[in-house]
Formats: C-alpha cells, structure tokens, sequence
C-alpha cells in the first residue's frame, strides 16, 4: 500500500497567512473547570503517571461502538477543553431551549456519553435542585470522579446504541454532546429515538455536534488528510457529515416538535488565541486517532504524525473553520 503521504507537500495554501494584527480574541479561563481537575488528582492517582508516558495510551473496549478515540486523562484533558471551546461559541451557555425557570425548580437531567463529567458538574452547580445522571460507555474510568462531582450527580454504565438504562418517560431534558465519531450513520433514527424514549412528554432534547473535519480551501494536505478519515471511519460505518443532516433526521423522528437549529463556526489556527486553541484541540484528536490510523492505513506513527502537522499548517493558512450545531426538539405531549 502506497503511503498516504504521496504528493501531499505543497509550496504554500492559496490563502496567505492572516496578519499578526488580527482580532486576539481571548479563550475563557473556566474556574470551575480548574477546580474539577484538581479534585481528580485527589482521587486519581495515576495521573501524573500516565501524561509521563505519552506513548501509553488506553482504549474503550465496547465492542457495539465505533468509536476509537483514547479512554484516558490526556483524552479527558482534550475533551474538557473541547467543551470549554463549544460552550463559549454558544454565548457561554450549557444549556438551551429548556427555560432556565424549569431547571431552577429541580428536574431530572440525563446526559448521554458524558466523558468526564465536564458538564455535568458545571450545570449541576447552575442548578443544584435538579438531578442529573449520566451515561457512558466507559466502564471505570471517570466513576470514582463522579461519585464527588455532587450528591445529586449518579453515572451508570451503558451505550444509546444498545439502548439506556432507565425507563420510558423518566427525563425532563436529555443532553448529547461529541458523539458524531461513536454513532454509525445508519443508526442516528435509533439513537434519536432512544433519547426521545427517555424523555417525558414535553421534555426537551438538545443535541450538540461539531464536523472534525474543518472546511478549508483546497489544499493536497487537507484533501488527502479529508480522503482518509473518512475512508477509516466510513469503513466502521461513521460518516462525519450526518451533522449537516440531523436536523432533519430529528424533524424525521414522529415524537419530537418544536426543532430548531443553532449553528457556530470557529477559526481554525487563525483570528488569534481562540484559532489556537481550537488548532490545538485537533492536533490532540488527530493524535488520539494514530494507533487506529496506523492499523486502518497500515503506516508509520511518524507518517501519521507528519501528515497531521501538515494539514493543521493548511488549516492556518487557509483561513479554516470548523461547523457546531446544536439542534434542540421537545417531546410530543401524548
């Protein structure tokens, strides 16, 4: 098999790079966020451990899930700044559609493929009368976290594509967020009714997903880099661009109304620190895809590595940016 990395080496994009003059806009330094690493540590011994050997990474072992990325505190560190990055392109905010008077009152709240609790743990402390669970594939990774993230915080094993564990009608707002890489495109009209299930009548969905792959000017690098995850994660039944088509595939679902869609787009190594930042976070995705990429493509970590370098370098000077949608519905009320 001919490397991946033929022809790839361009002189230059087609766009030059920005000026160093351009808007700085700032990152959000999350408080809460700092606090609930530093209670991991506490509790998670390992740490320290596993960010001094880089090479050692772990993996989820759910068998009925695609996804590939790393189950472990590098993951969760990425992660968490991922969210931090999605909640401030949606003006700051963790929550949407459901008025804010209901979850003040105290609801239950569930949140499918919860990672790390980042969430979670953020809204729980806007809303501390509701009661939230979480979901997620991970078996034991994150649990001795959840058990001291709050009171009213429960984690439960499971996979949506295998179906919740908990009855029909039981949640007033369900949340989804980054699971566009574990969901294979057939099964997003059984995800969405599974949620829907779950939700009581009149409840509230609200689903949130990004395109990993930025829209950028056509460049040798960034159109093979393009060719390839999609080949990899076509070939485990994922397409990445179902996030142009979930509205309409939750309008598609009988039991769900009132569906509306909020899109945010974000710079990508250009516009300042938040272009950094957001470069940044890919360059840690695309490295949690190597030994998956490796295996998939049949390379060199170093072929994977200098192919990754070389498209984010084209994501920069294309002037790239990355799709969010947030597509929220409610529960028929019968």
């Amino acid at each position: 098999m001919s490397s991946p990395l033929r022809n790839f080496r361009a002189t230059g994009s087609i766009f030059g790079r920005r000026s160093a003059q351009s808007n700085e806009n700032t990152v959000e330094v999350d408080k809460r966020a700092a606090e609930s690493w530093t209670a991991l540590a506490q509790y998670r011994p390992s740490i320290e451990a596993q960010l001094q050997r880089p090479g050692l990474r772990t993996f989820h072992g759910d068998r009925h899930s695609p996804y590939v990325f790393p189950d472990d505190v590098k993951e969760g560190m990425r992660l968490n700044k991922e969210h931090q990055l999605i909640r401030q392109a949606f003006n700051g905010f963790n929550f949407w559609s459901i008025p804010r008077t209901l979850l003040d009152s105290g609801v239950n709240v569930l949140d499918v493929g919860c990672g790390t609790g980042i969430w979670l743990s953020e809204i729980y402390q806007d809303f501390p009368r509701c009661q939230f669970y979480g979901v997620d594939i991970t078996t034991s990774s994150w649990a001795d976290v959840f058990r001291r993230l709050g009171a009213n915080i429960r984690f439960t094993q499971g996979n949506v594509l295998v179906g919740l564990p908990f009855e029909s009608n039981t949640f007033d707002y369900v949340h989804q967020q980054g699971l566009i890489s574990g969901i294979p495109e057939s099964k997003w009209p059984v995800v969405i009714a599974e949620l829907t299930r779950v939700l009581k009548p009149g409840g509230y969905l609200d689903l949130v997903e990004m395109d990993p792959l930025p829209l950028v000017a056509p460049t040798p690098a960034a159109d093979h880099f393009g060719n390839l995850a999609h080949q990899m994660f076509l070939a485990r039944g994922v397409n990445f661009r179902v996030v142009y088509n979930l509205q309409q595939l939750v309008e598609n679902d009988r039991n769900l109304s009132h569906t509306t869609l909020v899109r945010r787009t974000a710079p990508i190594g250009w516009d300042g620190k938040i272009g950094e930042a957001w470069k940044a976070n890919l360059k840690d995705m695309y490295g949690g895809m190597l030994p998956f990429a490796c295996q998939a493509l049949r390379i060199t970590s170093d072929e994977w590595s200098e192919l990754v370098e070389a498209v984010l370098q084209d994501y920069s000077d294309g002037s790239s940016f990355t799709n969010m949608f947030r597509i929220c519905a409610r529960k028929s009320n019968y």
